[in-house]
């Protein structure tokens, strides 16, 4: 962010973990280096052990009337990714390509879900490189944070990490040279750790432990309540022989700093990574609340090896009676960044990101109107095609019920019909009747033409001599061709053509030829029978025997038959 003008009087809110605190500054007239907080104001999320805090509830609880001056917003550094680097010189714009690029490689394909900033400036420790210092923030509590500020009656001129809101109260108001010093941040929810060398912030790390962790540790080894543990916790920091009066407490804050320790030091020596000698810190200013803990300011001088000072002893600064420094140091930094001093502040406000998501929004919107548009005129045509499909179609059935054109195509319907072989059912059923119990249907092929049909059968017999019998019966329908036969494991396997005429045979034996009357005349005696000679079946009796009575040849009940 690039301060325009040398604000008077500002407003910084902080949206910490604990609770949300703003203060209103004035510059005051003995120097540019000496502020007075006129308001504060104080919201503690104590129930943040019950529910998640609500920042809009917590604001609305600040009892701040609307404001009117600019203001600058503070959160807590457990929502920002820190990321130092060192770049070759170059302009803005290729400063800029460089660290969206490490912005890509810090959070792959999660860069539209972070607001980011980066600081940039000469590298104190390489000469011809820029140190920069990228800090991205998620944009959903930036977002939130934006929108309670407006409940204030005024957005957020910009949103600054707790860390840098730090750094710059110490180098306004409390450094007096330009020694390399370390900054810790001490909060409910984390612990922020910064190196500062030349008036430049040049590494950041957050450690996830703070006071609220201890609170925890507390109330799960003493089984008590969290709203007992803190009260009991508060007790403890604020009494130098709680060692004695509450040895429990003691001993869980023992263990707890213990494994805190363990991890500031770890990222202490991550931001001592790439620094030269010289540029390291000979002095650790603590911030925060929890920062007062009885023997907290040794365990860090033992830690990180430097020497320890409370940031509490800040001059040039005049607070209200009964206001803690400790308290409201990131929203007074906060504000500070809107009066000019703007050496560290980034810039996370996403003051112009809503906008352009009301527009994105609104084209979201506008397209799938468009969409739906399309897909109700596309339904719309489909509805008509089908009406005039079904139009059609009942007007022609009604033509084909009424008019002459539909009698007589009717009528050609039936003459079809009846034109051709029998039917189909007709013919299985003949055919169930007339095979043998032992035969097994393989295949049926039933053709239909004008004048005939023709059926295909294929059957197994258990015996092959049954096989002629079978062809008799069938040429009885129509004529009966046998196409093939095949030996099958003891059986016969065989194929019948059957050509049929426009009917069915009658089933019973034919009847005598019309021709021939059923009572003859003959001048034979009356007690010779009639002699029916059968057409199919010549006789071969040799010429030399004796002429026998046909009728005694064919037997009772046999004339007539072929």
């Amino acid at each position: 962010m690039t301060v325009k003008e040398q604000n008077e009087v500002v407003w910084g809110v902080e949206f910490g973990s604990s609770g949300v605190r703003a203060v209103r500054l004035r510059r005051t007239p003995e120097g540019f280096l000496s502020v007075s907080v006129e308001v504060c104001r104080e919201a503690d999320l104590n129930r943040r052990w019950d529910i998640a805090p609500s920042l809009a509830e917590a604001v609305a609880h600040l009892g701040v009337e609307a404001l009117t001056e600019p203001v600058i917003a503070c959160i807590s550094d457990e929502l920002v990714l820190y990321r130092s680097m060192s770049l070759p010189d170059a302009d803005p714009a290729a400063t800029a390509k460089m660290v969206a690029g490490q912005l890509e490689v810090m959070i792959p394909n999660q860069t539209d879900k972070f607001v980011s900033g980066f600081l940039s400036g000469p590298d104190p420790c390489k000469v011809g490189h820029r140190r920069v210092l990228l800090c991205a923030a998620r944009r959903d509590a930036v977002t939130e944070v934006y929108s309670a500020c407006r409940r204030m009656g005024r957005g957020p001129d910009a949103v600054v990490p707790s860390i840098l809101a730090l750094a710059t109260v110490w180098l306004q108001l409390g450094r007096d040279d330009d020694r390399p010093i370390a900054l810790l941040d001490v909060g409910a929810r984390c612990s922020c750790l910064a190196v500062l060398n030349a008036g430049q912030v040049v590494k950041c790390a957050v450690i996830d432990q703070g006071g609220d962790h201890w609170t925890e540790l507390i109330a799960e080894k003493l089984n008590i309540s969290l709203q007992q543990a803190e009260q009991r916790k508060c007790q403890y920091s604020g009494n130098p022989s709680a060692a004695q009066d509450d040895p429990q407490v003691y001993g869980c804050i023992e263990r707890a700093m213990a494994d805190w320790s363990r991890q500031l030091r770890e990222a202490y020596r991550h931001c001592l990574e790439s620094l030269p000698s010289q540029c390291r810190p000979v002095l650790c200013i603590l911030f925060g609340r929890s920062a007062i803990m009885p023997g907290l300011a040794e365990l860090v001088a033992s830690s990180l090896n430097v020497e320890v000072r409370q940031a509490s002893a800040l001059g040039r600064l005049e607070l209200p009676e009964g206001v803690e420094f400790e308290w409201v140091a990131p929203a007074i930094g906060a504000a500070m960044c809107a009066m000019g001093l703007d050496a560290n502040v980034v810039d996370l406000a996403p003051v112009s990101k809503p906008r352009r998501g009301q527009v994105k929004k609104w084209r979201q919107w506008a397209a799938l109107a468009a969409w739906a548009l399309v897909a109700l005129f596309a339904m719309y045509g489909l509805d008509v095609r089908k009406a005039d499909k079904l139009d059609r179609t009942l007007s022609d059935l009604q033509g084909k019920a009424a008019g002459q054109g539909g009698l007589d195509r009717r009528l050609s319907i039936g003459a079809y019909l009846e034109s051709g072989g029998p039917p189909p059912l007709a013919v299985l059923d003949r055919l169930s009747g007339t095979l043998p119990d032992q035969a097994q249907m393989l295949s049926l092929n039933y053709t239909r033409s004008d004048e005939s049909a023709d059926v295909v059968i294929g059957a197994i017999l258990p015996n092959e001599k049954d096989l002629p019998s079978l062809l008799e019966k069938l040429g009885r329908m129509g004529d009966a061709d046998l196409k093939s036969t095949r030996p099958e494991k003891k059986q016969c396997r065989f194929e019948i053509h059957l050509t049929l005429g426009r009917s069915l045979k009658p089933a019973s034996r034919p009847a005598v030829p019309a021709t021939q009357p059923a009572t003859q005349p003959t001048t034979q005696p009356a007690t010779q029978p009639a002699i029916i000679k059968p057409v199919s079946q010549p006789s071969t009796a040799p010429a030399s025997s004796p002429a026998r009575p046909e009728a005694e040849q064919s037997g009772p009940g046999q004339g007539g038959q072929s």
